[in-house]
């Protein structure tokens, strides 16, 4: 669908009537590279038939996760407490970065694997209660610390769902996000700035003045800025706003790939000749969330497709929840962490990378892959393959991360 929407809008601009060169056009040129997106199907058909052949040893890759989440958490803390983490990287004005020098993701980092590295460490400390009680705590700060805000929503959001579905770790979660409110409260009470980051989602609604009584004249002047603030002031909903409008253009087929960062020029353009619209226009690479941009890009039939993909996926999944014969079967320590990252990273009402672009989209794509677990069968001696040389395993790991 992608293609074909690709092909009917940028054919004729990058190849009968090109600006750049052929060579250009293969590298940078919006139909070539919606071709290339068959990598993704590819990916999501392999991880498929691994499942249903059985080659693929799932828990390596949740204690990886586990070892990469956990080290990136204690760098996060490390670069909080001295300014500079294990690998030398100073902070940034954007934020805390840790081993990403300088892009901020550290946090949305955590946030994406967080739950596949909780079950890591049960798997590798053999579902030690005490681990998970003082692994879940890190991730929780490391995440707080990286001031990636939605992330740590996210985050306590997965941890809640978490809570309900499984009851056998039911005290140590709830004890774990107790102990982090704790340290949480010292932390927003020792550090005005981490308090401020967190404080000004929600500031602007409060009218009372005491509420900033205490604060610093710095402080005070911004939380007062926020009161009786334009919704449209957000970035990220004059962004959404923008992508529906150019969206009207070809609402059945779309705009073709990457389109949006060429035609929200269009509607800026337009805005400014005939006052059009009730909010300014802004441009950006990618409409900054999931169903926005495949609906911009695809079109009503795009959008049809991938959701109908979706949904029969997660029948298929409620019906597997919903069979008591597997209720029981150590599948779950796999599955259950797969599904709600997943539902969490497809969860329509928050702010993302691009589904086609970034290393954001390219972990949807991996979680709904390993979310075709559920079309094989769920035996435990299948599922639940035993690493032969744990050590030699951690070791190679290791290395290939600080090679990097």
């Amino acid at each position: 669908s992608i293609v074909i929407s690709s092909f009917i809008n940028h054919f004729q601009n990058e190849w009968i009537n090109p600006i750049d060169t052929p060579f250009e056009m293969l590298t940078h040129g919006y139909f070539f590279n919606s071709i290339l997106l068959f990598r993704f199907l590819i990916l999501y058909l392999v991880l498929e038939i691994l499942f249903v052949k059985n080659k693929i040893n799932i828990k390596k890759f949740f204690i990886s996760c586990f070892l990469c989440v956990a080290f990136v958490s204690f760098d996060i803390i490390i670069q909080y407490s001295f300014g500079y983490n294990l690998l030398g990287y100073k902070i940034i004005p954007a934020g805390i970065t840790s081993v990403f020098a300088n892009e901020a993701i550290a946090g949305s980092f955590i946030q994406k694997l967080s739950l596949l590295g909780i079950f890591g460490a049960l798997l590798f400390f053999n579902n030690n209660k005490k681990v998970l009680f003082f692994i879940t705590i890190l991730f929780l700060i490391g995440t707080l610390l990286a001031s990636n805000r939605i992330s740590v929503f996210l985050f306590i959001f997965s941890l809640i769902i978490l809570f309900i579905l499984n009851k056998k770790i039911r005290l140590t979660l709830l004890l774990s996000f107790i102990t982090f409110i704790c340290i949480s409260q010292f932390l927003f009470k020792n550090d005005e700035n981490l308090k401020f980051q967190y404080q000004h989602l929600y500031l602007s609604f409060y009218e009372d003045d005491s509420v900033v009584e205490n604060r610093t004249k710095e402080v005070k002047e911004n939380i007062k800025s926020l009161k009786n603030i334009n919704p449209y002031s957000s970035d990220h909903l004059r962004i959404y706003h923008t992508t529906i409008e150019s969206w009207k253009y070809k609402p059945i087929l779309g705009l073709g790939h990457k389109s949006f960062r060429v035609n929200c020029r269009n509607i800026i353009s337009e805005n400014a000749k005939v006052k059009k619209y009730s909010f300014d226009p802004i441009c950006s690479s990618h409409p900054h969330n999931y169903q926005l941009e495949i609906l911009h890009n695809t079109g009503l039939i795009g959008f049809i497709l991938i959701l109908f993909f979706v949904f029969i996926l997660l029948l298929k999944i409620f019906k597997k929840l919903l069979d008591k014969k597997l209720n029981n079967q150590n599948y779950f320590m796999y599955f259950i962490p797969i599904v709600i990252s997943a539902f969490i990273e497809i969860w329509p009402l928050r702010s993302a990378g691009s589904l086609f672009a970034t290393w954001n989209g390219t972990t949807v794509w991996i979680l709904l892959g390993l979310s075709s677990m559920v079309n094989s069968d769920f035996i435990k001696k299948n599922v639940d393959k035993p690493i032969k040389n744990q050590n030699s395993f951690i070791l190679k790991l290791v290395i290939i991360l600080f090679s990097s």
